[in-house]
């Protein structure tokens, strides 16, 4: 019998032990292919795991995982699905498994994860360091033991972004948490009930609310041409320049990946706050008002603040910064019942973005009435 005529399952527990680890736990059946195929890397070495997929259903977890059998002319994709009560299986799986290879590891869960996180320990995603790979996690509930839980798994990645839905247009708040891991570097600080990844980069903010991120890709041409990739980057160049440090205004312009840059302006030399303090509003400033001036960030700075109900809505940078931002907390029960509370006063972002917003809607209005 060839490995393509096994039952997937099977298959899977195959491919778990390739490292001839703890065989005496396997079946008879499962041992005997084993040393059949063991050593024929020709055909193992054909199927590469795509996909994880651990579902939560009444307190069980059904495990889904899709691999691919590397063919010289067809790829073949194949599914296996067991629960995750077979730890044997599962714990040998996330072993072995190809991470470099490895597209996406998914994880929903209907409440916090509690009964997920007592099965499965932070060794068992410690290698989850894939180039491309993506882990995405939804739960219901506050996600404070699962961040607490990823903060321990020592994952290694390039980049690390971080969403926490915000509201939507009745005010209420999304019922779904979602971590997306990419290209990049960088540390992740958890908060009781609060996300914050860096300054200034996560907003509580509805779905389609990215495009309002200092760090989000937008081309701004700067004073003597100079063009900038994000909000961010104008920024943070800007304050190496003001303290003449040339050499990381330098590697501010060539880096590529935005979570970076708040670390390398953070890192300029001769900065001294008080002098920093008198300017940085208006450079702030200086940069939104370029980017707001663009399609799509225009129109969507117009239509962000409306309400259903027609009521106009104050911008909230919620990144936890206290002069720019504000600390939005949450408690009680699932997203969509829990109450919000708003911390901080100077919210500096924010009031940016309504002054903006006024400003373009003014403009727009008086175009309007000179037009009629």
């Amino acid at each position: 019998m060839t490995l393509d005529a096994l039952p997937d399952e099977i298959l899977l527990k195959i491919m778990g032990y390739l490292d001839g680890e703890n065989c005496h736990n396997m079946s008879s059946m499962n041992k005997n292919f084993y040393n059949l195929y063991y050593n024929n890397f020709d055909i193992i070495n054909k199927y590469i795991i795509s996909t994880i997929i651990v579902e939560e259903n009444l307190k069980n977890f059904l495990v889904t995982t899709s691999y691919v059998r590397r063919a010289s002319r067809l790829n073949k994709y194949c599914t296996s699905k067991f629960n995750l009560e077979n730890e044997c299986t599962f714990r040998n799986l996330m072993k072995h498994v190809a991470y470099s290879n490895l597209d996406v590891f998914k994880i929903l869960l209907n409440g916090n994860g509690e009964f997920f996180f007592d099965k499965l320990s932070p060794i068992d995603l410690s290698r989850l360091n894939g180039i491309n790979l993506k882990l995405i996690i939804k739960t219901l509930e506050r996600p404070n033991k699962l961040l607490n839980f990823l903060s321990s798994c020592q994952l290694s990645f390039n980049n690390i972004s971080i969403e926490k839905y915000g509201l939507n247009e009745v005010g209420k708040i999304k019922d779904e948490f979602y971590v997306d891991i990419g290209l990049g570097c960088s540390d992740m600080d958890l908060f009781t009930n609060t996300i914050k990844f860096h300054e200034l980069n996560i907003i509580y903010r509805n779905i389609s609310d990215s495009l309002f991120s200092n760090l989000y890709p937008a081309l701004l041409i700067g004073r003597f041409g100079v063009t900038f990739t994000c909000v961010e980057q104008m920024f943070q160049h800007r304050k190496a320049m003001h303290f003449k440090d040339y050499e990381t205004a330098t590697q501010i312009m060539d880096c590529t990946y935005p979570t970076k840059i708040i670390e390398m302006g953070k890192l300029a030399r001769n900065y001294i706050d008080a002098k920093w303090n008198v300017v940085r509003e208006n450079i702030m400033m200086e940069a939104l008002k370029i980017k707001f001036k663009m399609s799509p960030f225009k129109e969507a700075i117009i239509n962000y603040p409306i309400r259903n109900d027609g009521e106009i809505r104050t911008f909230l940078e919620g990144s936890g910064n206290k002069f720019w931002g504000t600390t939005i907390r949450t408690s009680g029960g699932l997203f969509g019942t829990e109450k919000i509370q708003v911390c901080g006063i100077k919210n500096v972002m924010g009031k940016m973005m309504d002054s903006i917003r006024e400003n373009i809607v003014f403009k727009k209005k008086k175009k309007s009435h000179n037009n009629n």
